[in-house]
């Protein structure tokens, strides 16, 4: 769940589109299918993760990491025992556990980007935001269809 595991390089290529330039906007492959149907005029009438970067593509300035992002790992080998583990990114900040059996880890991700050092304040705002958003994804992801929400 280390930035090395999950952070890849990635390019869009558009004929006559889009100019050549390097970014470094934090963009997933859940923004793909908002980015196709806003250039196709598609609108879409349900939620769906992700954003358009079609701003992004035509060479504007595009704010990309205002969203809160999970990562989830289930393993099913005899090592893991189908346990799942997790990250959760906000701007700068990440929340992760690299195996089922480690503890939360918490880094600024822009000032360690290898992330060797993690952050031990645990009060912090951003902390207790990707804490607690980490949770509910967790909640959310495994509930039942048919069980009533929790109150």
């Amino acid at each position: 769940m280390y930035d090395g595991g999950i952070h890849v390089a990635g390019g869009i290529y558009w004929k006559n589109r889009i100019q050549p330039v390097v970014r470094d906007n934090f963009v997933m492959l859940m923004d793909i299918f908002p980015t196709v149907c806003e250039v196709a005029g598609v609108s879409v009438s349900h939620p769906v993760d992700g954003i358009s970067i079609l701003p992004l593509l035509e060479g504007k300035e595009q704010q990309t990491d205002e969203r809160m992002v999970f990562w989830v790992r289930r393993e099913g080998d005899f090592r893991y025992g189908g346990k799942a583990y997790y990250a959760a990114r906000y701007k700068e900040h990440k929340l992760l556990q690299n195996t089922p059996w480690e503890p939360l880890q918490f880094f600024h991700i822009s000032q360690d980007k290898t992330e060797q050092n993690p952050l031990s304040d645990r009060t912090s705002g951003i902390y207790v935001k990707l804490f607690e958003g980490m949770m509910e994804h967790i909640r959310l992801s495994g509930s039942v269809p048919f069980q009533p929400p929790l109150k």
